[in-house]
């Protein structure tokens, strides 16, 4: 067989010939191309200049062929699986659409159960019906609409009688610019509204003061509501007055319905025309109209909602072109989408909208009017007053979209059906709505609803239908029950468009700000959807470095110093009468503080960042300080008025460890960028609190951040001693900012233990007693420190301090209980400073004293043989074996008091068991030292004792106790020093063993002697004189002190030159006397420094005093002495004198 002649010779024949022949001819034509040719030359050009070899540019065949294989894939993989990706986003759709209507249900059933709580905890009023709570609403609504009327349901049902007041048209227009409809307009709407009870005209648009009390005392309200977006003019709060009155409550608007959407809507219909073409592939098929607001409908009079139309909203949201009738053609592909409407009516919704309809009885005159009731307005409500005069019984049919649309033409309806249900529904005179109704009115309709009167207005917003009007009518006329009433008002939907037509770029810029502000707050909402407890092991442990202090962490104490789901923060400044969606139920708990529902958004605007940058001193190197560090924490409002009403100042409380020598704290609210300037006011070091306020000169500024914050409530029987208590295994959520992240953080758990501990973590022996801790397994990390902890209603049951290192256990935090805060909150309530001036200048401190402390030492009484020398029987108790000489002088006479070997049997009418325990509910058995901790100064405490086998009772006032050796750095020590002749002596204190690391301590030598140190901290104060512990804690070298080791280091002193040594002032004193006696009859040659143990150190007085400066300088010490000894000395010296004298 011969080579055919289209084939070269050799090739294969058959089917493989073929596929090499096209494949030949394909690369024959595509290379020829001049696209090809030219690309590949351009292509070879830049490899040429790039530095490749010509026998590897690229050839003609290799582009068409990559090039080809490029085309096939994305080919291939647009038929595999684009269209699984389109069903993907079409499911996600429809999934996002479920939760939004689950999200409504249940905000619906949380205010259904929660409005019982405001009417249970509101006191009943003597010139009311019992239990009537009266609530006032105001706002402009202007283009009343369906949203606002939902404003006013959940309004009324946090009470049982609305008043709504109605901005004036003078106000608007200063405020926000001339509203759309005039005053007697909006006031038609708002009476005509079902849920309102009664209106107000002519109210400011800004509630003052004055006006506020107008409203109170003239229409004996109860709360004025509002929604929870922020309504801010000029800087300022609409509504701050009534704020900090502690009378305001909050709504959360209506999602998917505003002025703003509504207006925009109908500039739908006023702005100029410029199409854009849509293709079928884009989801829209010829003959389809989208109705501006929401449903797509055809010809068939069907809904549609596209997926498409869905993934573009955001594109199409911004284009304003219009479909009028006259350039209207079924045919044509291009036609205009409107944005989806975003409102989802729901079964709920529908409900609670026909609260109160009922069957019509028997008898009744059944009056019905239909109508497409588009844009709800003022000349709707009037004729259905009118038309319901005529009968007994109204009900209104309200026609389809696509009725509508097929009558009427251009994008109208302007609202879907739905959205004109619930606009009737809301009206007062309204009984009853016939959904979809048919344009035609038949006999089988009007014996199915029992129709006696078919009634029809003199005003339409129809434009001209004479033919259709009779064939509508037909039935009605023929059996006689038709009639045509007068119109009340000439009201139509064309006014309305023809006033935003005049001021049509107006509203455009203004929806435009608008529109930015609720899609952000719509996306917020639904598309984003510590203190480690060192408890002391016997050994005291390092202060935390705070290199990481958010919380303190066991051993190593992680000291980085140191709420049910929310919605995001709604749109800024918004319009303060847009409708809003599910109340927010309010209480007034006998706690005296506001109460709240356990809603996210609400509770965590009240949580707050701190950051925080802090200079600590050290107490090893006196003289000088750490550097600089930063750590953040966690913070939330609180009232700090006992009672929690109008008077209190707004504060913040935490942990004192997260802002402990702080020398510039930051507080950013939830949701916010803003840092605004703190202070710490007050401190409590036995209890690790303290409490913020907000400083600036400027006291906008300050209400700036009050603006929207709500202190938090706190759990009920709180502010009773020891009670608040949560149960055991009951459920808390730990809110604030731990590390991992800059946004707030919640976290889980359950109760696991109540106990009693010692808040101070590594000098547990100087602590004035036990005191209540509440023990979570939910995550307490560095940065949760001086959070709230919430109960599942939301109360605050504790805030969070501690929780222990993973390493010592697992899930183990710590929160201080209510109770313990609510004690120190009353104990600096009444705003008396440290200096006797007005705490609220925001310059001085609040003095704090500390809980009453326990002013004994015991032990139990488990020994037979003890019993037996205390000749006691009983079965639990007690012995006391020491007693504090200062609580004993403090109660005067001899035998008021404890006295040691007496036998203390209860507290407080509590048995004590014999390991010291008393019960604290049913089971759970607690030290009873939480008995006397707990109390608040100036409480009682009542003991029975067994003394010299005589049963006796001892009432006392107990009281903080000046303690042994000072225990808090900046409340009653700082570091102080004294150098002699190398020699650096310091006070003991309990600073000097928590600053710095263990390393550090250990490094000093301060082991040698732990045990007396720790001894003197667990010793009672023998006097209230100014006695110190002093401590050689170093020897700085140099020639007058050689030969001296560092083993006499950590030494404390008892004489010098034989004379005891009382204080740091008295030592210094001596040195100077000594000194001086150099000059005269009988010098002081040497020092002689006596310690404990009786080791010594013998300087020539001389040569220390010639060497001082030296040693100063080798080692940067600005002064031999620190201030505070300094002055103390001088007015010893001075003192002496005078006695001398």
């Amino acid at each position: 067989m011969t080579a055919s002649a289209d084939c070269p010779a050799g090739a294969p024949s058959g089917p493989s010939g073929l596929v090499l022949a096209i494949r030949e001819f394909f690369l024959l034509t595509l290379t020829s191309q001049p696209l090809v040719v030219t690309s590949v030359s351009k292509i070879n050009i830049f490899l040429s200049w790039a530095g490749v070899p010509d026998k590897s540019l690229l050839t003609h065949e290799e582009f068409v062929l990559s090039s080809t294989a490029v085309v096939v894939t994305l080919l291939g993989y647009y038929v595999l699986f684009g269209k699984r990706h389109r069903r993907k986003r079409k499911r996600l759709a429809e999934e996002l659409k479920q939760a939004q209507r689950k999200v409504h249900f249940l905000e619906e059933e949380l205010l259904l159960a929660k409005r019982e709580d405001i009417l249970a905890s509101t006191p009943t009023r003597p010139q009311r019906r019992s239990r009537e709570i009266r609530i006032f609403m105001d706002g402009a609504f202007d283009v009343m609409h369906y949203g606002h009327m939902n404003a006013f349901r959940l309004g009324r049902s946090l009470g049982t009688y609305l008043i709504v007041g109605v901005n004036s048209d003078e106000s608007i227009t200063e405020c926000k610019g001339p509203p759309l409809m005039n005053d007697q307009e909006r006031l038609t709407m708002v009476e005509g509204c079902k849920f309102v009870d009664e209106v107000v005209p002519d109210c400011p648009y800004i509630m003052t003061p004055e006006y506020l009390d107008h409203i109170f005392q003239t229409y004996d309200v109860d709360y004025v509501v509002h929604g929870d977006d922020p309504c801010i003019v000029d800087g300022k709060d609409v509504y701050a007055s009534a704020k900090r009155r502690g009378r305001y409550r909050s709504i959360p608007r209506t999602e998917g319905v505003s002025t703003t959407d509504i207006v925009g809507r109908m500039l739908l219909m006023t702005k100029e025309h410029h199409l854009r073409t849509r293709s079928r592939a884009r989801g829209n098929s010829v003959g389809s109209l989208s109705i501006a607001g929401g449903a797509s409908i055809g010809e068939d009079g069907d809904d549609s909602n596209s997926d498409n139309e869905i993934h573009n909203e955001d594109e199409e949201e911004d284009d304003l072109s219009v479909l009028t009738a006259s350039n209207y053609n079924a045919g044509d592909e291009r036609v205009v989408l409107g944005r989806q409407s975003k409102f989802l009516t729901t079964s709920m919704m529908l409900r609670l909208f026909s609260a109160g309809v009922k069957h019509p009885a028997d008898g009744m005159r059944v009056v019905y009017v239909d109508g497409a009731w588009d844009m709800f307005h003022c000349g709707h409500v009037e004729f259905l007053k009118a038309a319901a005069q005529q009968g007994d019984y109204l009900i209104v049919g309200i026609h389809g979209d696509s009725v509508v649309n097929k009558r009427r033409g251009e994008n109208l309806p302007l609202m879907n059906l739905h959205e004109r249900v619930l606009s009737v529904l809301g009206c007062k005179y309204t009984n009853d709505v016939l959904i979809d109704a048919p344009l035609e009115i038949t006999p089988d309709m009007i014996a199915s609803l029992r129709i006696t009167t078919v009634v029809h207005g003199t005003e339409s917003d129809d434009s001209s239908h004479d033919v259709e009007f009779d064939e509508r009518y037909r039935w009605p006329k023929k059996m006689g029950i038709f009639e045509t009433i007068e119109s009340p008002s000439k009201f139509k939907l064309q006014n309305i468009l023809s006033r935003i037509q005049k001021k049509q770029t107006e509203f455009q810029n203004k929806i435009d700000r608008k529109k930015r502000a609720e899609r952000e707050w719509f996306d917020n909402k639904y598309q984003n959807g510590s203190s480690s407890g060192g408890i002391s092991n016997g050994k005291p442990q390092a202060r935390p470095t705070k290199a990481n202090r958010g919380s303190y962490q066991h051993h190593s104490i992680m000291a980085t110093r140191p709420p049910p789901p929310g919605a995001g923060s709604p749109p800024r400044g918004g319009d303060h009468d847009d409708g809003y969606e599910v109340s927010e139920p309010y209480s007034s708990a006998d706690d005296g503080f506001d109460d709240d529902v356990a809603d996210g958004g609400a509770l965590f605007g009240a949580i707050v960042l701190l950051e925080v940058s802090y200079v600590e001193p050290d107490y090893l190197r006196p003289w000088q300080k750490s550097p600089q560090g930063s750590c953040t924490g966690t913070g939330f409002a609180v009232p700090d008025d006992e009672e929690g009403g109008e008077g209190g100042r707004r504060r913040l409380l935490t942990n004192l460890h997260v802002v402990q020598d702080a020398t510039d704290i930051r507080v950013r609210k939830h949701g916010h960028s803003r840092r605004w300037r703190a202070r710490v006011v007050a401190m409590a070091a036995d209890v690790d609190l303290a409490v913020l306020q907000i400083v600036s000169d400027d006291s906008e500024e300050i209400g700036d951040f009050w603006s929207g914050v709500t202190p938090v409530s706190w759990v009920v029987g709180a502010d009773e001693r020891n009670s608040g208590l949560p149960l055991l295994q009951s459920p808390v959520s730990a809110v604030g900012y731990p590390t991992g992240g800059r946004t707030i953080c919640v976290t889980e758990g359950v109760v696991s233990r109540i106990d009693c501990r010692n808040y101070r973590l590594k000098t547990s022996e100087a602590a004035p007693g036990k005191i209540l801790v509440i023990q979570v397994d939910s995550a307490i990390n560095p940065g949760n420190s001086g959070g709230p902890c919430f109960d599942s209603e939301g109360k605050v049951v504790g805030v969070a301090f501690q929780g222990l290192d993973g390493k010592e256990a697992q899930n183990v935090g710590y929160i201080i209980p209510a109770c313990v805060a609510i004690n120190f909150m009353h104990a600096i309530g009444n705003g008396t400073s440290a200096d006797g001036t007005d705490e609220g200048d925001g310059k001085s401190t609040c003095a704090y004293g500390g809980v009453q402390e326990i002013p004994f030492k015991w032990a139990n009484l488990q020994n037979k043989s003890l019993r037996k020398f205390l000749k006691f029987d009983g079965n639990s108790g007690v012995v006391v074996k020491w007693v504090s000489p200062l609580a004993a002088k403090a109660h005067g006479e001899d035998g008021a008091f404890l006295k040691t070997n007496d036998v203390i049997t209860h507290i407080d009418g509590k048995e004590l068991g014999e390991d010291y325990t008393v019960g604290l509910r049913l089971d759970e058995l607690m030290n009873a030292d939480f008995l006397i901790t707990g109390k608040r100064q100036g409480e009682r405490t009542t003991f029975n004792i067994v003394r010299d086998t005589k049963p006796l009772v001892v009432e006392a006032t107990l009281s903080p106790l000046v303690p042994n050796c000072p225990r808090d750095h900046g409340i009653d020590c700082t570091p102080e020093w004294l150098v002699l002749g190398g020699l650096l002596f310091v006070p003991l204190t309990c600073p000097l063993l928590t600053y710095g690391t263990d390393a550090d301590l250990q490094a000093s030598g301060y082991l040698a002697i732990y045990d007396y140190m720790d001894e003197e901290l667990r010793k009672f104060r023998q006097d209230d004189g100014h006695h110190e512990i002093v401590i050689l804690i170093d020897i700085l070298k140099s020639d007058v002190n050689f030969g001296y080791d560092f083993n006499q280091r950590w030494r404390k002193l008892d004489t010098l030159n034989g004379r005891k040594v009382e204080n740091m002032a008295e030592l210094y004193n001596m040195y100077i006397d000594a000194c001086q006696s150099m000059d005269g009859d009988s010098p002081t040659e040497f020092l002689e420094f006596v310690f404990r143990g009786k080791s010594r150190i013998v300087l020539e007085t001389k040569e220390c005093t010639a060497s001082e400066k030296e040693v100063l300088d080798q080692h940067g010490i600005p002064e031999a002495v620190s201030p505070g000894i300094s002055e103390r000395a001088a007015r010893e010296r001075e003192q002496a004198k005078k006695v001398a004298s």
